[in-house]
């Protein structure tokens, strides 16, 4: 896999060119300092994959991702960890590591990509899926750490302060963000509010009764005032 690096500090880029050089899949052809350099490469060649710091001077990373005219792979490089869910919002964008980074969460990040490389079966529905900007993930900040969760298999999302725990069938993420900015993350086909402290996977309801969803092992009331609406979408009579 052809890669380039894109990072305006010279011991960030010396950085990654060593772990990249640990992983046998990933073979580094380039290297720049600045967005400039690197478009005038991409405008003669095609790469794989692209490193890139989102805060250089001039032209950040964000403004560098719009100027791509092939859908090359991109993992964004950053001590910044506050603009994932910006990034997701481009196809292009595929991982997001915080620095430092580690050849542990490169690797990790390697093996999201190859994830991502469909065969040419299901590779038009991907395609597609794309360009109705749906996604069947989402990335969450756990403990400075960008953790990918698969969306279908999350069962309950339940406030917590200034927290949400996210509970699927194996664990619970405790996340750092709203109930109500979680929700407009997630496809409203699948997900609804039935509580003013809960969001629950429609699909993962194995009974209702007495005002109160069963999910597994775990009981969500059902506030009064979310009740009409859940029978509404559930087609209760």
């Amino acid at each position: 896999m052809n890669c380039i690096i894109i990072d305006d500090e010279k011991m960030a880029r010396s950085i990654l060119k060593t772990l990249c050089n640990e992983i046998k899949l990933l073979t580094v052809i380039g290297e720049y300092s600045n967005a400039i350099e690197a478009i005038k490469f991409l405008n003669d060649n095609k790469v794989d994959l692209i490193f890139l710091d989102i805060h250089m001077p001039d032209f950040n990373g964000f403004d560098f991702v719009e100027t791509l005219k092939y859908k090359t792979k991109v993992v964004l490089i950053t001590s910044d960890d506050q603009l994932a869910i910006k990034a997701f919002k481009y196809l292009n964008i595929v991982d997001y590591l915080l620095k430092p980074l580690s050849l542990d969460s490169l690797e990790k990040s390697i093996e999201k990509i190859k994830m991502l490389d469909v065969d040419s079966n299901t590779g038009s529905k991907t395609l597609e899926k794309k360009k109705n900007h749906v996604s069947d993930y989402i990335f969450v900040n756990i403990n400075h750490r960008l953790i990918r969760l698969t969306i279908n298999e999350i069962n309950i999302i339940k406030s917590d302060k200034n927290y949400i725990l996210i509970t699927t069938d194996t664990e619970t993420h405790k996340v750092n963000i709203s109930l109500k900015k979680i929700q407009q993350r997630l496809p409203l086909k699948s997900f609804f509010r039935v509580h003013k402290s809960y969001i629950v996977n429609l699909n993962k309801i194995v009974d209702i009764e007495d005002r109160t969803i069963v999910i597994q092992k775990n009981v969500v009331p059902i506030g009064n005032k979310y009740w009409m609406n859940l029978k509404n979408r559930l087609n209760l009579i």
